[in-house]
């Protein structure tokens, strides 16, 4: 398992992806997918997020990080060549690993 499919995992959970269109009337509609808010709004939701791994089938988010509620930008962008960040509450992922 490795870390971009754990961050896969998580952006799938909480943010959503586009799984798929739906054609109506001429009307294309984009459908996505993602946790209901119970499984993404606390560390108790999320932790019980399963990660897809080729070896071990699937593997339980709380075996493998420990959610940290912390702050940090959600978002830098360069405005007139100068770093800016937005600031919001946000959990921080860290990854679990034997030394």
């Amino acid at each position: 398992m490795t870390i971009s499919d754990v961050a896969q995992s998580l952006r799938l959970l909480v943010g959503g992806d586009q799984v798929s269109t739906y054609n109506e009337g001429g009307e294309q509609y984009e459908v996505h997918v993602r946790a209901q808010e119970g499984f993404r709004i606390d560390a108790g939701g999320i932790n019980q997020l399963n990660v897809p791994s080729n070896r071990l089938g699937s593997v339980g988010l709380d075996n493998i990080v420990r959610l940290e509620e912390s702050t940090g930008p959600t978002q830098i962008e360069r405005v007139t060549r100068q770093l800016t960040a937005e600031v919001r509450r946000i959990r921080q992922v860290h990854l679990m690993h034997d030394p």
